[in-house]
């Protein structure tokens, strides 16, 4: 009986029949494919952000080894069903092969959870094309509780949006973007550039005041920790705090007083990040817009507890203005806020002519 055939340096050898337990074979491959499906279709957003954003083809990656492991699986089913002869120099044994892609299978498996579980990916140099465009995905879409959960990520990333993102100098004759300059290949700085601007959307704004608020806390600060103002946060400051205004459950209002409000009403953590640095609020206001410019026509729907809260915000500012020594100098957003406050009594003279002035809204505000 033949018990080997060579072909110049490769021999063949019977396979073993003989029954060996099965490690992974394609019945516990569909079986592991089809739970992961499942797994996939019913996780929360906030996992398929952070593996969507995972620097590398994370997708292509897998998809490419699962359809090797799977073909390999049932070519391996196929072949020692059929008894056909392997190479004696491949020294493996079924057990062995199909631990192998056993292997292969649970290591793809862990990697998704590390990256979903263990260490979420933020945004960086060799992630910053694909968390720029996944987040305009989902501020694009607009959906309001998946903004919810991708504002609260959001907070991980505040750090390095704030390091990388280039600085914005003032607008002058001066500072056009040359041709070469903007033909030049987009950088991390860049896309820390839109998204910083990306992520002033009103509506994703108005999640995160409503849903996140440590989320635009975590942006100031680091901007007061990094000492880095002049970077495109004006227009997120603005919405930021005309949401903070318009919305009475939001952090202006929960951290009004220690007495209804325990220890946040007297740290003030949010409020003291967003209007608590008297020099970030000014350099915004030099730039584009500080938290205290609020449009106009906002301003006039407001009502009396809505522009009581507008003046505390200023009252932060003003007191760290005094306490840093600046009071004597000019400050365009203490004058513009100060501007604001003075419209609250645009209508009063109708109280001349009302028959009941005493309890509406006007009397509040005066």
């Amino acid at each position: 009986m033949t018990t080997e055939i060579c072909y110049w340096l490769f021999c063949f050898v019977p396979v073993n029949t003989n029954p060996a337990a099965k490690i992974f074979g394609f019945s516990e491959f569909l079986a592991a494919v089809a739970l992961l499906a499942v797994v996939y279709t019913i996780v929360d957003v906030r996992y398929k952000f952070r593996i969507a954003v995972t620097p590398g083809s994370l997708y292509v990656t897998t998809f490419c080894l699962i359809g090797i492991i799977g073909l390999q699986s049932l070519l391996t089913e196929v072949w020692f069903a059929e008894g056909w002869w392997v190479p004696k120099t491949m020294g493996l044994t079924r057990s062995t092969w199909q631990g192998i892609f056993g292997l292969l299978f649970l290591g793809t498996f862990l990697t998704w959870m590390y990256y979903a579980f263990i260490r979420p990916p933020v945004f960086g140099r060799l992630n910053a094309l694909r968390f720029a465009r996944e987040l305009y995905k989902y501020i694009l879409q607009g959906n309001d509780d998946e903004l919810k959960v991708i504002a609260n990520e959001l907070a991980r990333s505040a750090k390095p949006l704030i390091k990388y993102s280039k600085r914005v100098p003032l607008r002058s004759p001066g500072n056009e973007v040359s041709p070469k300059h903007a033909k030049r290949k987009a950088g991390v700085e860049d896309y820390a550039h839109d998204v910083l601007l990306l992520i002033a959307n009103r509506k994703f704004c108005r999640q995160i005041v409503g849903a996140s608020p440590v989320t635009a806390q975590a942006f100031f600060e680091e901007m007061t920790s990094a000492n880095k103002f002049d970077i495109p946060m004006g227009q997120f400051a603005r919405n930021i705090s005309s949401e903070a205004v318009a919305q009475k459950g939001s952090f202006l209002y929960d951290e009004a007083e220690g007495y209804s409000s325990g220890l946040l009403g007297y740290l003030k953590p949010v409020s003291q990040a967003v209007y608590g640095n008297y020099l970030l609020v000014e350099a915004l206001a030099d730039h584009v817009a500080s938290p205290l410019d609020i449009d106009f026509e906002e301003q006039w729907a407001w009502d009396a507890k809505q522009w009581e809260a507008y003046c505390r915000a200023t009252l932060m500012t003003f007191e760290d203005c005094l306490d840093k020594g600046y009071g004597s100098q000019h400050s365009y957003a203490l004058n513009r806020a100060m501007h604001n406050i003075e419209s609250v009594f645009r209508d009063l003279y109708k109280l001349n002519d009302a028959p009941d002035a005493y309890g509406s809204d006007a009397i509040d505000r005066r």
